[in-house]
C-alpha cells in the first residue's frame, strides 16, 4: 500500500489527484462530483427497519442477504475498495422543456424519462473515466461503476460526498441543480481524500413537496 501511494505521488508530480479526476468527470458531462469512503452508510438502520416492517411489498430482492449486506457495507461490491467517487449527471428540467411541445401535448411523464435511457449513457462514461484514472496514475486501477442497478444507498453516499442533502421528498437536492440529475458511483481501489459531507438541511419548514404529492 505504501509503495502504491508513493507511486501515485511521484507519477502526478504532487498534483492534486482528486481535483484532476473531478475535472475529467466534468469533461464527460457530469456536473457533480465528490469523494467519500466505502464505510457503512448512516441511513442503513432506516432501510433495514423499512425492510423489517415489510414496506418493500413484493420486491423480495430488496430483502435478500446480498441486498442487505451490500447496502450495509458498500465495499463488498469491489474487493479492496478504498474510495467512492459519487457523480451527478443532469437531465432536463420539465418546466423548461415543456415549451418545446405542442399545446395539445398532455400526460404526466417523469422528467428523467424524457431523454435517452441513462442506463445506456452513464456506464460508458464511467468506463472512460476509470481508464483515464489509470492513465493519470500510470498504474492499473481496479474500478467498478454503478448507476441504479446495484444494492447501494446512493442518496446517502451522495450526501456524504457533499453533493447535496436528502429532502423531505426523499430525493437528493443540490443547491444549484435541484434534484434534476442522475446519481452514479465509481468504486476505486485507490485512496482519495473524502470530501466534506453536505450537512445542512435546507428544506427547513417547507412542505410543498408533501402537499403536492397525491399520497401526501
Amino acid at each position: 500500500v505504501f509503495c502504491q501511494e508513493e507511486s501515485l505521488n511521484s507519477n502526478l508530480n504532487n498534483m492534486d489527484l482528486k481535483t484532476i479526476i473531478k475535472d475529467e468527470a466534468y469533461k464527460l458531462g457530469f456536473t457533480l462530483a465528490g469523494f467519500t469512503h466505502p464505510g457503512p452508510p448512516s441511513s442503513y438502520p432506516v432501510f433495514s427497519d423499512w425492510i423489517g416492517r415489510g414496506n418493500h411489498a413484493g420486491l423480495h430482492y430488496l430483502a435478500s442477504h446480498r441486498s442487505l449486506e451490500c447496502r450495509k457495507n458498500p465495499a463488498a461490491l469491489l474487493p479492496g475498495c478504498r474510495s467512492i467517487l459519487v457523480l451527478g449527471l443532469p437531465y432536463s428540467n420539465p418546466l423548461l422543456e415543456i415549451q418545446n411541445y405542442l399545446p395539445s401535448f398532455s400526460g404526466r411523464i417523469a422528467a428523467y424519462a424524457w431523454g435517452r435511457d441513462y442506463h445506456n449513457l452513464i456506464p460508458t462514461r464511467l468506463e472512460k473515466l476509470a481508464m483515464r484514472i489509470s492513465e493519470l496514475t500510470k498504474m492499473p486501477v481496479n474500478a467498478k461503476g454503478f448507476t441504479d442497478t446495484s444494492p447501494i444507498l446512493e442518496h446517502d453516499l451522495a450526501q456524504r460526498a457533499g453533493l447535496g442533502w436528502i429532502g423531505k421528498n426523499s430525493m437528493l437536492i443540490n443547491p444549484r441543480f435541484g434534484s434534476f440529475f442522475f446519481i452514479a458511483e465509481l468504486f476505486l481501489d485507490i485512496e482519495i481524500e473524502p470530501d466534506l459531507p453536505f450537512s445542512a438541511d435546507r428544506c427547513g419548514n417547507c412542505r410543498r413537496c408533501i402537499e403536492e404529492c397525491p399520497t401526501q
